[in-house]
C-alpha cells in the first residue's frame, strides 16, 4: 500500500479507477489473510469498530493526502503551496462564482471546470461535506461586474 500511496496527490484517479488498480492486489491477498476473496467490499474499506478489515480505499487516501498537502504547503507559503494557491485560483475564475458560494454550485463543478487535481478535491470535500477554509477572494473589476455563473445560477435555467 506504500508503493500505491506515494504517487497518489499527484494523480487524479476515479473511483473505479482505483478500485480496478485494487482489485488484483484484493484478489491475492484476502485469501492470503484468511478471508474469502468475493468478501464484501464494504466491509473490507470499513474500520475495525464495524467489523471491517480496515484497508484504506486508494481514492479516499489519494483526495485526504491532496488536502493535506494543500493545507501543510498553503500555510507553510512553499512553493507547492503557491502553485496550489494559483490552481485554486484559476479553478473559481473558470467557475465563475465567488469562491465563498462553493458549496451553493458543487453539483455544477464537474461540468463547469476542467478536470484538475483541484476540481478533483473540491468534488471530493463537496461529496463528504467538508468545508476548506481559504482566504482566495475574487473582486470585481468595475462596479457592475457580476459573477457570470452566479448570475445564471440564479436564473435557475433548465439543465
Amino acid at each position: 500500500m506504500r508503493t500505491l500511496s506515494y504517487p497518489l496527490p499527484a494523480t487524479r484517479l476515479t473511483r473505479r479507477q482505483c478500485e480496478a488498480i485494487m482489485a488484483p492486489l484484493l484478489q491475492y491477498c484476502l485469501p492470503a489473510m484468511g478471508i474469502c476473496r468475493n468478501f464484501p467490499r464494504k466491509l473490507v474499506f470499513s474500520t475495525l469498530e464495524y467489523m471491517g478489515l480496515d484497508i484504506k480505499h486508494l481514492f479516499i487516501v489519494q483526495e485526504i493526502i491532496r488536502v493535506k498537502d494543500i493545507i501543510f504547503h498553503t500555510f507553510n507559503n512553499t512553493l507547492t503551496g503557491k502553485l496550489y494557491r494559483n490552481s485554486m485560483e484559476l479553478f473559481f475564475i473558470e467557475l465563475g462564482i465567488n469562491p465563498a458560494d462553493l458549496p451553493k454550485a458543487h453539483s455544477k463543478v464537474e461540468t463547469l471546470t476542467t478536470p484538475s487535481l483541484v476540481q478533483s478535491t473540491m468534488l471530493f470535500l463537496a461529496q463528504f461535506n467538508i468545508q476548506l477554509k481559504h482566504s482566495i477572494t475574487l473582486t470585481p473589476l468595475r462596479n457592475q461586474d457580476q459573477y457570470i455563473m452566479e448570475a445564471l445560477l440564479q436564473l435557475e435555467l433548465p439543465d
